[in-house]
């Protein structure tokens, strides 16, 4: 038996095959099998995943990245059913219009966790031309500087621009609004208002009214007021409906007849007015209430700030708005500064709640 210090006994050597060095970057990952896949049935696994696991995934192998780069996987999402909200802003810049898009697939870590990066897209609209969100696609609805009919589409499913049938008259910004599958367009330099039937792909006019007649589009509501008497206009039968319920002057109608954000989520019309969210009762024309639970939604808006509605699926809305900083930043051998304008984007996720109080309905967020 060996003493307490005595050397051990000699271990015997097994040669082992050497060890193939790890290139710099490299992973040790085991996703063969994923790359010798077919692209069309990649494709339909990746669809089936939530978007907020593309990211991590495309770190993976350049075929997966590839496979989610791929404007066609959004193509499958779609096909499936398995369609998730995306956030698109749009920056109007003098010369043209810049476009970005919030997705929390493609987010970047960040050192605030309440803060995401916005990704530009391709964009080919001309700046200011008023712009309408319908299902996946963006309506480019008129011109800028100069009155057009043109129309074109953005299809977020392939990240693409096609042209749609052109509107019956050239508009410069006209008002434009999403009611009941269709696009109803109001002004732009005319006041022949029309409308937009997405299935037959046709533009018609809307019936005509008394001469004297301004029609407006308030809050997702078409309105035309006379010297004497105020209609509505009712989209499922397709025609003007003489408005006899309130005054010209009670609060519910002069907030009608105010151009303001909206945006329908299950059914249920809501808007922003005096920094209160409200929606719109139907069993009451013209009602207008507070959603219940929430202070103002957004603070006190500086004279440019710019205030929107989105719904973001799945019961929720979101209320954004921006700000204007000046940051200085001095200049080498002046005694002045040079100052330069931040914009920041700011976006409240409101969950709604539909609550019952007796035979009283009430929404909370």
């Amino acid at each position: 038996m060996p003493g307490l210090y005595s050397r051990p006994e000699r271990i015997t050597k097994v040669d082992q095959p050497p060890k193939k060095k790890k290139k710099k970057g490299e992973r040790n990952t085991n996703t063969g099998w994923f790359s010798q896949l077919p692209d069309d049935i990649g494709l339909n696994c990746l669809a089936r995943i939530s978007k907020s696991q593309y990211r991590s995934l495309s770190l993976v192998s350049k075929a997966i990245h590839s496979l989610i780069s791929s404007p066609e996987l959004y193509t499958v999402r779609y096909q499936i059913g398995n369609t998730e909200p995306c956030l698109c802003i749009r920056q109007e810049l003098p010369t043209h219009d810049r476009w970005y898009v919030l997705d929390q697939a493609l987010c970047t870590d960040s050192s605030n966790g309440n803060e995401f990066n916005l990704f530009p897209i391709t964009s080919l609209s001309p700046s200011k031309s008023t712009t309408l969100a319908v299902g996946s696609e963006i309506y480019i609805l008129g011109g800028n500087k100069l009155p057009s009919s043109a129309v074109r589409v953005f299809d977020f499913r392939t990240r693409t621009w096609r042209d749609a049938p052109d509107m019956r008259v050239a508009r410069k910004r006209p008002e434009s609004a999403l009611i009941d599958g269709k696009i109803y367009v109001v002004g732009g330099g005319t006041e022949e208002p029309e409308v937009f039937d997405l299935k037959s792909q046709t533009w018609k006019p809307l019936p005509s009214l008394s001469d004297d007649a301004e029609v407006q589009l308030c809050r997702g509501e078409l309105l035309a007021i006379s010297k004497y008497k105020k209609y509505a206009y009712d989209s499922k039968q397709g025609a003007w409906k003489e408005n006899l319920v309130f005054s010209l002057n009670s609060f519910n109608f002069r907030m009608r007849l105010t151009s303001g954000p909206w945006c329908i989520i299950e059914s249920v019309k809501f808007t922003v007015f005096n920094r209160m969210l409200k929606w719109y009762d139907d069993s009451e024309p013209g009602k207008w209430l507070s959603v219940k639970g929430l202070k103002d939604v957004c603070p006190k808006p500086h004279v440019n700030t710019t205030i929107q509605l989105a719904n973001h699926g799945g019961g929720t809305i979101l209320v954004l708005w921006d700000e204007l900083d000046s940051l200085e930043f001095p200049v080498a051998g002046k005694i002045w500064q040079h100052v330069c304008k931040n914009r920041r984007i700011w976006c409240a996720v409101i969950k709604l709640e539909k609550r019952f109080f007796g035979l009283e309905l009430e929404i909370w967020g």
